[in-house]
């Protein structure tokens, strides 16, 4: 979902880094950053296919007590 902060911050964006081809380098990099994210959880929620999303995860990796923890 693409939502408004991409137009919102764009002239934010363009003044901070200077100029259009650094910014699009930044847009890029963050881009390649999030889709690396994507596709983790993509990896992750296909390896431990249960409800609870994170806190799944972490009692599948680490155990109950820590899955705990992360969830209070």
């Amino acid at each position: 979902m693409i939502g408004v902060g991409v137009f919102r911050n764009t002239g934010l964006v363009l003044r901070g880094t200077g100029g259009f081809a650094a910014a699009t380098v930044l847009w890029l990099v963050v881009g390649v950053l999030c889709l690396g994210g994507a596709v983790l959880y993509s990896d992750l929620s296909s390896r431990v296919p249960e409800v609870g999303g994170q806190y799944a995860f972490v009692r599948v990796a680490f155990g109950g007590r820590p899955a705990f923890v992360y969830a209070g």
